[in-house]
Parts: C-alpha cells; structure tokens; sequence
C-alpha cells in the first residue's frame, strides 16, 4: 500500500469496516463480491452503490443506515480486505483469499509445520508478511515490509509495550536504509536499559522523517510567534503551518486557540482563562496539541494561579513558540498514529503469533519464530515497481504462496532450522512437536479461564446471552467487551458454553482440544473452524465415552429449520465413529423449542445412518438444554457426571409417546425447577 502523504501512519486495514471478526466476516463478504465481479468489472461509485446493497440483501452483518446508501460504505468495506491482498484494488478476489473462503489454501510446507496454523491464522500470516508500506508520490518504487520489522523487534525484546511497538513501526518510513533499520532495532535497548525515554528514542529517529525535526520546527515556530505578535495568517499559510484536512473552519480554530493562548499569557485574567480552557476542549485542540487527550489539567472554575500551577510543565504556557510547534507537530503524528493502534493489534492478532496482553505485545512461539528469522533473506526495505506488485492480480501479493516462498528461503536450510527447533524442544519429530505446542496451547486456555471466566464470570455472561436480540444491542456489546471484539456473538456462546461445561466437570477435561475453533495467540476465539466436526466434543476417559455440545443463538421460531438436522448428523458421525464408545449429545440455546427437544428424544429409538461413512446406530441419545438452565446447574454446583448420568437413566427401554412434558422430571432430579 502506498503511504497518504511522505508522513502517515499505516494500517493493515481499514478503520471504516465496523466489525473487528474479520476472520468471520471475510469470509462472507469475500464470496458476495466474487459472484458480483464477475459481471461487473468495474469498481466505481455505480457498482460500489449497487454491491453495497446485494450485500446488504445477502448478509446479516450490518445493518443498514441512512447515510450509506450512496455507496461510500460498500467502497470502504472492501478497503480492509485490500491492504492486505486478500482483494485487488478493483475488488477482484487473489488467489489467496479465494482460496481461504474454500477453505483450500496450498497445503503447509516444511517451515508452516512447526505451527499449529489454523486456516485463518495461516492466510493472515502469509499476507501480512506480504504487506509492502511504499513511497507517497506515484513514482516511487521503495518499500518497506512492516511485519517483518516487527517481528524482528518481538523476536529480540521478548515483550514491549504495545505503543512502543505498533508506534516504531508505523514510523518507518519506506526511504529508511537498512542500516537505519537495523539502528532502530538496536538503538531501543537504550529503553529497554532506561538509559533513554521512549520520547527522545522516537524523536532521535524520526523527528525529520515524520517532519518534526529541528529545521522544520523552527520554521514553524517563526509563524506561529508572528500569530503571537498580531500579524495573522492566511488561510494558505495555515494550510502549510498548521494544516488540517477538515476544510478552513478547523484551520483557523488553531489560530484562535493560540491568540487566546497568547492573551491568557499576557492578561491572566479569569476570563481569559476560561476561555481558553474551553476552546482547549475542541476535539481539533486536542488531537493536534495532545494527541487526542486533554492539553491542560484544568478542573471546573480552577483560579489563574491553580492552573498556572497545575500546568507548570506544560510547554504551552512557556510562550516559546519552538516548544509550542514542536506539541503541536508530534501531536498531530500522536493522534494520526493512535487512530490505527488497535486496528493494527487486531490485524495481527489474526496471524496467531502476536499476543497482546495488559498492554504489552510478544510472540507466542518465540524460539520458532527467531529461527526462521534468521534464515530468511528478506530485507526490510526494497525498492521493486509497485504497479507490478499491487495492480498486477498474478503478482506475489495476491497468490496463494507458502512462507518459505514469501521469505525465500530454500528446502536444505528450512530442514536445518527444523532439526534446531526440534532440539531446542527437545523432541525427535514434527508430530512429537505438535503434541509440545498443543499442551502448549492447553495451558494457554486453562490460565486464561482460571484469570478471567472463573464459574461467577462465565454465569455473567451467561446471562449477557439470554438478553441479547440482534448484533450490537446493548448484550452483544457487553458480550464482546467481556470476551473479545474480534469473534462473533455465536462463536463467543460456543467458547463461553464450553467454559461452563469446563465447570461442571471440574476442569478435567481437555477443553482445547474440545473446541472446533480458531483461537488467536492469547487464545480466545476469532471464528468458528472449517470442517464437518460438531461445536463442542468432549472425550471422556473413565467411564469412556464422547459427548457432543451444539449451540445455537436461533430463536425457537429457527431452530427446527436451521439446528435440528446438524445436531442429529454431527451426533450420529460421532457415535458412529467412536463405536462401541457410548456418545451423548447435547443442545444449548437461549430458549429450547418444544418440537426440537420432542424430535431429539424421538431419536433414542431411530436407525440413523452417518454422513461420513457407510455404518449406522441403533438411536441416538439427545438432550435440550436452555441457558437458564445451564446458569441454574452452575449456580448449584451440579457435575457433569450427575447431568449425563440422569439423562441416561432416564432414557426408556423401548419406544413410548413422547409428551411435551417429558423434561421436566429430568431436570428435577438434576435440581432444576420449572
């Protein structure tokens, strides 16, 4: 992607796509836009108007507003899936993400193997190691590869900051050596050492690249102190000194702000104070001069010498124009910067190797990650026709390629880099390898719950669910504010309904491996896996046998269409497939349609032929469960084993007339009353 002017920031993607579960909702918007290019060939406001709408029509995943029926939104919506290669710049689908929405990307290769990638996490990590950051002007043909840089910085400090991090590397800037790359890398032990601020290690830097270095700063505090001494500028001169994208009106509220800044120092008088304090409050004063947050510390009616006081240190009330340019420059940078932080922390979380927690960034696999660092030979910065690789749909960018060909790196020294990580693990194979990562990733999953789903948690969220209507009312926000925005409302109940069966067992079971979802790094859930298996399959040691949990968020009013026919497959595979182990299933939901729950005990006593092989069951024992239910039978601290026992028990030796009533002495005798 080419940079907006020589010193924007970047994203990986794009802030107008209003849902952060990419990894869902890729995958549905990618198909749509296929089928509509493939008649349309052009990408402009007509067709971005009339995809906009088929999408609207086709998908649940926004709801309309009034102010997008001019198509801006069906442009923008694409945009985050642009950046990183999964479309063309005229909404083609690459190769890449055609393949993804199959669910047929090319088979890992030998470096891939070292990974537990999931399908998701294994195309975001292929095309964010592709992404190129370019020159601003048209012409320019260098580029840098951020996520190459930043893996490098979380391969060498183990942890950082997440500002320090996403900032550095929305920094660089394309026309950087490698050389100063490399400084950049090694410079930040100073920081590390507390040898240097985080400040003057960004300003030793960047200053100049980002144009806040000391010959610009000076030239712009000359303007500025001929505001102070009454001479104003023109709108042109503040386009130049003090620019601001928003038209005029902002521009010339910089100006307003610093006359009133000026007369508070010359007067300090209680009016002026006020006035200024309440023009400091103007969003454009305080994403300019405060990177988005409050210029001064100024509590309600606060006295001249109070605030004098309080703001001691503030460059503002010094009236050095240098030292005022100088907040306003790397203010200005700071808000910019800021508005990507989080976007670029969801994009790479996508990969599965980037954790974020407490405000803190690092890898999740450290010692594969470095290995493979030190054998690719890839530069940070290139200078390659950018035509050729972002307008060409056959370039790199877009197909569908494995890491060793994006990071060049050949067969001979990718088994050599195999062989060291299998010592370092102290392993002799790749699948001995995998059983290390999968405990790995157990553990992971099991001290998240432990630090923030214990069982009064999950029973919050529980109940989160059993409110919630639609996407975005006030549950589903309260939901993935709880869990996490970058998964869905369905997929989170399926993550936080085996938390809760988790519970009832007394954490026993292997819930990692119970789960049919993709998990980022700090492994919570970004989408529910591809592939025929059920939502929830727990495995059993003593007695042995397997127990399959669907979830549904479906109305009663659904249920039957679009979840009855599932459970009754997924169970029947299962039980035909771990035959003669004994198989339960059982069904969650916010509200159990009683057509549902009769139709499941009907099939204790019907032939069921699986979908997968040629084998068949005798029956399959079903069970309905509400989430009021499931709260009540956490609330009581009754155990899996009494819940799978009563409704074995209970099931009759021969076919009978099934009533509506025919729960309700079941959950009884688990303790649960209706």
């Amino acid at each position: 992607m080419r940079l907006e002017t020589s010193t924007s920031p970047f994203s990986f993607g794009d802030t107008s796509f209003r849902r952060a579960d990419f990894s869902e909702s890729f995958p549905i918007v990618m198909p749509i836009l296929n089928e509509y290019k493939k008649t349309h060939a052009k990408w402009n406001r007509p067709e971005q108007i009339e995809f906009y709408a088929i999408l609207m029509d086709k998908s649940e995943l926004f709801s309309r507003e009034e102010n997008d029926i001019d198509g801006k939104r069906g442009r923008t919506l694409t945009n985050s899936m642009m950046k990183p290669g999964f479309v063309t710049k005229d909404r083609f689908i690459g190769e890449t993400g055609l393949h993804w929405v199959e669910n047929n990307l090319v088979d890992a290769d030998t470096i891939e193997q070292l990974f537990l990638f999931t399908p998701s996490t294994l195309a975001f990590t292929r095309q964010l190691l592709k992404v190129r950051i370019y020159e601003a002007d048209n012409t320019g043909n260098k580029f840098f590869r951020p996520f190459l840089f930043l893996l490098n910085m979380l391969a060498k400090y183990g942890e950082m900051p997440k500002g320090h991090l996403l900032y550095t590397t929305m920094a660089i800037r394309p026309s950087f050596t490698e050389k100063e790359i490399r400084d950049v890398i090694n410079d930040y032990q100073q920081v590390v050492d507390n040898k240097a601020t985080f400040d003057d290690y960004f300003d030793q830097h960047f200053a100049t690249a980002l144009q806040f270095g000391p010959a610009v700063i000076e030239n712009g505090a000359k303007q500025l102190q001929r505001i102070f001494n009454g001479d104003l500028l023109t709108d042109e001169e503040l386009k130049r000194y003090f620019p601001n994208n928003n038209g005029p009106v902002y521009r010339e509220r910089y100006q307003e702000f610093l006359i009133e800044l000026n007369r508070f120092k010359t007067n300090h008088s209680q009016e002026s104070l006020e006035t200024l304090i309440e023009l400091s409050k103007k969003n454009t004063i305080k994403n300019s001069f405060g990177g988005g947050a409050a210029v001064f510390k100024a509590r309600a009616n606060v006295s001249v010498a109070d605030f004098i006081s309080n703001n001691s240190d503030n460059p503002l009330l010094t009236g050095n124009s240098y030292a005022i340019y100088h907040m306003f420059q790397v203010g200005k940078y700071k808000y910019l910067r800021s508005q990507y932080l989080d976007l670029n922390v969801r994009y790479l979380s996508m990969t599965g190797l980037v954790s974020t927690k407490n405000g803190y960034m690092s890898l999740d696999l450290t010692p594969i990650v470095n290995n493979i660092l030190h054998i690719t030979q890839l530069t940070f910065v290139g200078d390659e026709n950018y035509g050729q690789y972002e307008d060409n749909p056959n370039s790199p960018f877009y197909s569908d390629i494995t890491l060793m060909s994006i990071l060049n790196i050949d067969e001979v020294a990718a088994k050599k880099t195999i062989q060291t990580v299998l010592q370092q693990y102290d392993v002799f194979s790749i699948e001995e390898l995998r059983d290390v990562l999968e405990h790995h990733k157990t553990d992971k999953l099991t001290e998240l719950i432990e630090s923030r789903f214990d069982r009064e948690r999950t029973i919050k969220i529980l109940e989160l669910f059993k409110k919630r209507r639609t996407l975005n009312d006030s549950a589903d926000k309260a939901i993935r504010k709880a869990v996490t925005e970058s998964s869905s409302g369905p997929t989170i109940f399926e993550f936080i309904v085996a938390i809760a069966w988790y519970h009832l067992n007394g954490k026993q079971l292997n819930i990692f491996n119970a789960l049919n979802l993709e998990f980022d790094a700090d492994m919570l859930p970004i989408s529910h896996a591809p592939g025929g298996r059920g939502d929830i399959e727990f495995t059993y040691d003593n007695p042995k046998m397997n127990l399959l949990i669907e979830v549904t968020l479906m109305n009663p009013n659904n249920q039957k269409r679009g979840e009855m026919e599932p459970i009754i497959r997924h169970t029947t595979n299962l039980a035909v497939e771990a035959d003669p182990v004994p198989t339960q299933g059982i069904f969650i939901a916010n509200e159990i349609d009683t057509n549902v729950e009769n139709v499941f005990r009907a099939m204790a006593f019907t032939e069921l032929n699986s979908t997968e092989t040629s084998g068949s069951v005798q029956g399959i024992n079903l069970f309905a469960l509400s989430i009021s239910e499931l709260n009540a039978l956490l609330e009581n601290n009754v155990s899996d084993q009494t819940i799978l026992n009563v409704t074995n028990n209970n099931l009759p030796d021969s076919p009978v007339s099934i009533s509506n009533e025919w729960r309700k002495p079941i959950l009884a005798q688990m303790g649960i009353s209706n």
